[in-house]
């Protein structure tokens, strides 16, 4: 006779029988659902625009009608508008999400510096 291990539990093989099979989805089916999730795509991208849109508003507001063409008085706002970043002294009056568009922002500024 063979010694049993305790710990090993006995095997059962067990059948699964089928009573249903799925049905396939239709192609009216499919083209409805992607369609609601490109619509939600587009209703979401807007909503994000809110935060930049909001932001170059803010920075548009700092700069004076003659300064709107001046690069460096471009680069001079976005660092207003945002704080100090780096010493982590941001400008309190910011929510986070304009915070997270300032990270994004101020290691492009020269970049996105350009006249309103």
């Amino acid at each position: 006779s063979r010694p049993v291990c305790p710990l090993r539990r006995p095997t059962r093989r067990v059948a699964i029988a089928r009573t249903q099979t799925m049905p396939r989805p239709r192609p009216v089916t499919l083209l409805a659902v992607a369609l609601v999730a490109c619509i939600a795509g587009v209703a979401r991208a807007g909503e994000e625009c809110e935060v930049c849109v909001a932001n170059l508003k803010a920075i548009d507001a700092l700069l004076d009608a003659d300064e709107k063409t001046s690069k460096e008085s471009i680069i001079e706002a976005i660092d207003k508008h945002c704080g100090d970043l780096q010493n982590e002294r941001p400008n309190p009056a910011l929510g986070p999400k304009d915070l997270k568009m300032c990270y994004y922002m101020l290691p492009i500024k020269r970049a996105i510096a350009q006249p309103f």
